[in-house]
C-alpha cells in the first residue's frame, strides 16, 4: 500500500507537467493595428497610436538645410490607476527621397509626454534619459517599434519610467 500511494501522486505529476509543458508552445496572440501599450512607473497600460506624416520638415545643420521627412507616432492610452488619457509621441525623421526603411530617431530622442511639468513650467515633459527607439516599416505599409526612457527625479517630482513599450502596424 505505501509504494502505491508513492506512485499515484508520481503520475499526477508526470501527467501536470506534459499538460503544462505541451501549452508553452501556443502562440500569443498579435497586437491589433494601430496600437500601442507599455508600462510607466510599474503601471501597464495600451492604447490606440496613429501615424502621421510631415514631408515638409527641413533638418538644419553645420552642412546647411537638407529636406526631410518627420513621422511622429503618437499613443493615447489610460492607464489602470487614473482614468485621464495620457498622450505622448515618438519621432523619426528620414532624408528625402529616402525610403521609409531610412526612417530614424531625431539626432537627440525622446518620449514627449503632454502633461503639465511641474519643474520646468513646459506643458510637455520629455523622457530623454536612456531613451531607446525602434522603428520598422510592415508588409502593410505602418509602421512598428520598441520605445522605452526616462525622466530623472526633480525637486518637485519624482523618477518616472517607460518600460517594454510597443507600438503595432501603426498607419497615417
Amino acid at each position: 500500500m505505501f509504494t502505491t500511494r508513492l506512485r499515484y501522486p508520481s503520475l499526477l505529476a508526470l501527467a501536470i507537467s506534459t499538460w503544462a509543458c505541451s501549452h508553452k508552445d501556443i502562440p500569443a496572440p498579435a497586437p491589433a493595428p494601430n496600437t500601442c501599450s507599455y508600462t510607466l512607473d510599474g503601471r501597464p497600460a495600451t492604447g490606440t497610436a496613429k501615424a502621421i506624416r510631415n514631408p515638409a520638415y527641413h533638418l538644419l545643420d553645420a552642412t546647411g538645410d537638407h529636406p526631410a521627412e518627420l513621422l511622429t507616432i503618437t499613443c493615447t492610452s489610460t492607464t489602470a490607476s487614473t482614468a485621464s488619457p495620457l498622450l505622448f509621441s515618438l519621432s523619426f525623421i528620414k532624408f528625402l527621397p529616402e525610403s521609409d526603411a531610412a526612417f530614424r530617431p531625431l539626432p537627440s530622442p525622446g518620449i514627449d509626454v503632454l502633461r503639465h511639468n511641474p519643474a520646468t513650467g513646459s506643458a510637455y515633459t520629455n523622457y530623454t534619459l536612456g531613451v531607446n527607439l525602434t522603428l520598422k516599416t510592415t508588409s502593410t505599409g505602418g509602421f512598428s517599434g520598441t520605445f522605452g526612457g526616462e525622466y530623472p527625479a526633480t525637486a518637485t517630482s519624482p523618477r518616472s519610467a517607460f518600460v517594454a513599450g510597443v507600438f503595432t502596424d501603426v498607419h497615417p
